[in-house]
């Protein structure tokens, strides 16, 4: 009951906590993350099936980029997917080839957002894509 009575206090004075993905700082200076849900897609290795998940956040300054990504998902992933699926399992498995696929996959989305945005301000509107999870199996 008391937590009924103290919300509208809270979200009167900006302390509620705030709700979706974006992490996002009200002067655009600090960078807010917005996080992906896993992604799992088959790697082919020579006759053996791989299978690799990763779980990924992408940071950007602007909140306003931050909406995008969220508003434009489907799309992101969707070219995440696809670039995924086709990656070699034993490249993967050294630290230089996750570097170079991140890298990879920062360029596409900020493709994918750049596509997707009228504005050409928002460029270049992801500043970074971390892996936070990266399996193999």
């Amino acid at each position: 009951m008391r937590l009924i009575t103290l919300l509208p206090l809270l979200l009167a004075a900006g302390l509620a906590p705030a709700s979706g993905h974006a992490a996002s700082a009200s002067n655009g200076s600090n960078p807010g993350y917005v996080a992906l849900e896993p992604l799992v897609v088959n790697l082919a290795e020579g006759r053996r099936m791989r299978f690799m998940q990763v779980k990924m956040q992408l940071m950007a300054k602007d909140p306003k980029v931050q909406e995008a990504i969220e508003l434009h998902m489907p799309a992101v992933r969707d070219r995440l997917i696809m670039l995924f699926a086709h990656q070699d399992a034993t490249t993967l498995r050294s630290p230089e080839g996750r570097e170079a696929l991140r890298q990879e996959a920062l360029l596409a989305v900020q493709t994918v957002v750049s596509e997707v945005t009228v504005s050409t301000s928002l460029l270049p509107a992801v500043e970074g894509l971390y892996f936070t999870d990266f399996v193999i199996q």
